[in-house]
């Protein structure tokens, strides 16, 4: 089932907001290596698949300009897609 309007970003991870925890600060975002984004995306979602069980997750915003180079890095077991903005 589709959650409409759905937005996990916020969620407390190891006692941080998970979207800054991703990503830092988005004058660093450019900066990043994109493994180590992977990594801290991949510990996220990791997190959310414990905790809903998903088919599918579709990475949004800042983080999705970058999908195409880190998502086929996560290791997650569900499907993981970007939405084009």
């Amino acid at each position: 089932m589709l959650v409409p309007n759905t937005e996990l970003g916020h969620l407390v991870v190891d006692g941080k907001d998970a979207e800054q925890s991703c990503l830092g600060p988005r004058a660093d975002c450019q900066r990043l290596i994109v493994e180590s984004l992977a990594k801290r995306v991949d510990h996220y979602l990791d997190y959310i698949e414990r905790l809903l069980w998903p088919d599918l997750i579709i990475i949004g915003g800042g983080a999705s300009k970058h999908g195409e180079r880190f998502i086929p890095l996560l290791t997650v077991h569900a499907e993981v897609v970007r939405r084009n903005c």
